[in-house]
């Protein structure tokens, strides 16, 4: 039951043009930042979002958002920076953030994700630097 149809959300539109290029399937771009307008409650079977969070003024409010985009029993697959030296100089160069497991599980559980699952990289430097973490909407609310 799910669709093969792609939407690809991005700030640059030189980085969406290279993700239609790149990004099997049907893809629709979307040029805009997490939380815009343009995109619909309930709409996702699956929403990825690498490295994202970080980046944000208010990751709680962009979770939140996430979360709703989600259809009921939809996942969100989720990768975060995680404290180390190789994203602090992230941080210190762009200002990012980074999260242990701990805090990222502190803020998807209120927000009413279930089956919360944290995904360490078992090895090479993503192990160091990031994790990655699933969540589900739960099927009723």
């Amino acid at each position: 039951p799910y669709s093969n149809e792609i939407d690809l959300l991005d700030l640059s539109p030189a980085m969406l043009a290279i993700a239609e290029q790149n990004v099997p399937g049907r893809t629709r771009a979307i040029h805009g930042a997490l939380g815009t307008d343009e995109v619909a409650e309930a709409t996702y079977d699956r929403v990825l979002c690498g490295h994202t969070i970080e980046h944000c003024a208010n990751p709680n409010g962009t979770l939140a958002w996430l979360f709703t985009r989600l259809k009921p029993g939809g996942m969100l697959i989720l990768a975060v920076s995680h404290p180390h030296w190789c994203p602090a100089l992230v941080r210190w160069k762009y200002g990012s953030a980074a999260f242990y497991p701990k805090e990222v599980t502190w803020m998807l559980s209120p927000l009413g994700f279930e089956a919360i699952s944290v995904c360490p990289h078992d090895t090479g430097p993503p192990s160091r630097v990031s994790c990655g973490y699933l969540g589900k909407r739960p099927q009723t609310p």
